[in-house]
């Protein structure tokens, strides 16, 4: 279990991963753009509230912070909660200033492969243009009906000398197909050794897993 807080970690690395193979680097991710409204619904694993004795949380993932790339800063903010029903809820902000691309998603999946986690969203908000579907072949999202995202997050602990926490681009794809890399990334080709190898390290911010 990680446990603690971290509070703007520079860590002066640069991403050097900006083509990625798997994860489309294209949307960056960040809670600052004020123009965003906010989604209320949590999306579409959404079920009937338990109590929080019998319907726990049994891992939870949350994270801001941001990196130099694409020509300007990627800014991002999440929360995730998956409880012992298998339910998950939680929200994403992303915020590409290079590439002028802003978006917001509820997170309905929160999956662990390895000490990564795959955390996929409902896309309900964007600003600016899609560049494009992701290079590993996944159907473009069909803007705005039909339009999920998701994107893998790495904590490395906390502490001054931990490591920087990372994060990958997000892939723009249809719901079903982010949901499925999210809860059986093996279907895609998504394996631990895959992901790590687009992960970026954030320049500033933290990423916290509980598990």
């Amino acid at each position: 279990m990680r446990t603690g807080l971290r509070h703007d970690r520079a860590t002066h690395r640069t991403a050097s991963k900006l083509g990625l193979l798997l994860l489309l680097p294209a949307v960056a991710v960040g809670c600052s753009d004020q123009s965003l409204p906010t989604a209320s619904s949590a999306g579409p694993a959404d079920a009937p509230a338990l109590s929080a004795g019998g319907n726990p949380v049994v891992v939870s993932a949350s994270g801001s912070g941001q990196l130099n790339a694409d020509g300007g800063w990627r800014t991002f903010s999440f929360t995730a909660q998956k409880r012992a029903n298998g339910t998950t809820t939680g929200q994403m902000q992303l915020h590409n200033r290079g590439l002028g691309v802003a978006s917001h998603g509820a997170v309905h999946c929160l999956n662990g492969i390895g000490d990564l986690y795959i955390v996929a969203a409902t896309g309900t908000n964007r600003l600016g243009d899609d560049p494009g579907p992701n290079l590993l072949g996944l159907p473009p999202a069909d803007l705005p009906d039909d339009w999920g995202m998701f994107f893998v997050v790495r904590d490395n602990g906390e502490g001054g000398g931990a490591a920087a926490d990372e994060i990958t681009g997000v892939t723009n794809t249809t719901i079903f197909f982010a949901t499925l890399a999210c809860e059986n990334p093996a279907a895609l080709g998504l394996d631990p050794a895959l992901a790590a190898a687009f992960l970026m390290p954030i320049e500033a911010g933290n990423i916290q897993v509980r598990d």
